[in-house]
């Protein structure tokens, strides 16, 4: 048996729901934890953006990301490391096959 941790993307709402997005699977908790890192100041960047719409005159700015969110309902973005165990067997995936 062995340990596998994977990252989750986890998205709130204002209504107070929350949705867990599994983002990857890593054999090592290290290497979950960079990617932990990575992921979150990525997203970060991406928030600060600004949304822009084709005019005839050129693009125009209207919102930031972070307010078109709002908009939407969401209230924000988190990120975690669930880890748990997995039982040996034979994981078939897209293009490749892992033994375990």
């Amino acid at each position: 048996m062995t340990k596998v941790h994977t990252l989750y993307r986890i998205v709130k709402t204002r209504l107070g729901s929350a949705y867990a997005h599994p983002v990857k699977t890593f054999d090592e908790l290290k290497t979950a934890e960079d990617a932990l890192t990575k992921a979150a100041s990525g997203l970060a960047e991406v928030i600060e953006g600004t949304v822009l719409v084709k005019t005839p005159e050129g693009p125009r700015a209207v919102m930031t990301v972070k307010q078109l969110l709002v908009e939407l309902g969401v209230e924000g973005f988190s990120y975690s490391i669930l880890s748990h165990d997995v039982h040996g067997g034979l994981i078939l995936t897209p293009g490749r096959i892992a033994l375990q």
